[in-house]
């Protein structure tokens, strides 16, 4: 299935749900084989938008989703590099299958690790990493090209400085990349997205009642861009300060009105729960 095609229903023109992997495989996240029924429910509900990065799980939700996926030609799998994890926390990597088992019994290591990895992480976008870090990708999630790769992270001023796009482009031209773009975390970093030519997807927070964000979501989409929405519940903190009431009333607004934004190609939602997975589709769909 053509790859464009893949990343919004052109039956509708209403954006899809993808299934954001950043806790497949992470230390405090699903293991492999709660991972595989997650992401079998995923496909049962029909979401065929898979969206992970080469450091999410170690390299582990790749390699999930390889052993789940297969070669099916009717998903779509978009995957980021440029974040890399400073040389303390490549140390514990090797006793990764150790500290599972000692991370999921005791809170405090669990609430260690969720800390850790709300740091920011460094970043490096030269030529010679994105090329060796998409072509380790490749290994990983099995296949001979990908569907998908973004500039993870990368700030206002990488963007502008055209190297890490063009580094992009030419696995693009090599056929190792269907399409490429930016998962950006800023209106910054979006707005130095939106002066570069030739960027097919744009990845962006979208956060609840931000006005300016979805500004620029309608000028990425007028401009040809894919747009694909992520954080769009506002994170748990905010949904637990909501009475379970609220809580329900909230996300059955938000993601209806998501579902009817023509501007946008997909909507990342990121659970580690199947009953959460089924209720957010089900309400996705109308």
């Amino acid at each position: 299935m053509n790859a464009t095609a893949l990343i919004k229903d052109q039956n509708t023109n209403r954006p899809i749900i993808g299934l954001g992997c950043a806790r497949l495989g992470s230390v405090n996240g699903l293991q492999k084989a709660d991972s595989a029924a997650l992401i079998e429910e995923a496909l049962t509900q029909g979401v065929k938008f898979f969206d992970t990065a080469d450091i999410y799980g170690q390299g582990d939700s790749e390699r999930i989703l390889k052993a789940a996926l297969g070669q099916r030609n009717d998903v779509f799998i978009c995957t980021k590099v440029g974040q890399y994890f400073p040389l303390p926390m490549r140390l514990f990597i090797p006793f990764k299958s150790f500290l599972i088992p000692i991370v999921a019994k005791w809170k405090g290591a669990s609430q260690a690790v969720t800390s850790t990895r709300a740091r920011a992480l460094p970043t490096c976008f030269t030529r010679g990493y994105l090329t060796e870090h998409v072509e380790s990708s490749l290994k990983r999630l099995g296949r001979d090209s990908l569907d998908a790769v973004l500039l993870h992270g990368a700030t206002a001023k990488e963007i502008a400085d055209g190297e890490p796009l063009e580094a992009l482009k030419e696995l693009r031209d090599q056929g190792k990349v269907r399409l490429i773009g930016v998962s950006a975390e800023d209106r910054e970093s979006v707005v130095a997205t939106l002066a570069l030519s030739d960027v097919d997807i744009l990845q962006l927070p979208l956060q609840p009642d931000d006005v300016d964000m979805l500004k620029f979501v309608d000028r990425a989409s007028a401009n040809g861009i894919s747009v694909v929405a992520r954080e769009v519940l506002g994170g748990p903190i905010a949904l637990q300060a909501k009475t379970p009431c609220e809580r329900t009333q909230f996300i059955n607004e938000r993601l209806q009105a998501l579902s009817r934004n023509s501007s946008l190609a997909a909507v990342i939602i990121g659970t580690s729960s199947i009953s959460h997975l089924r209720e957010i589709t089900r309400i996705f769909k109308g």
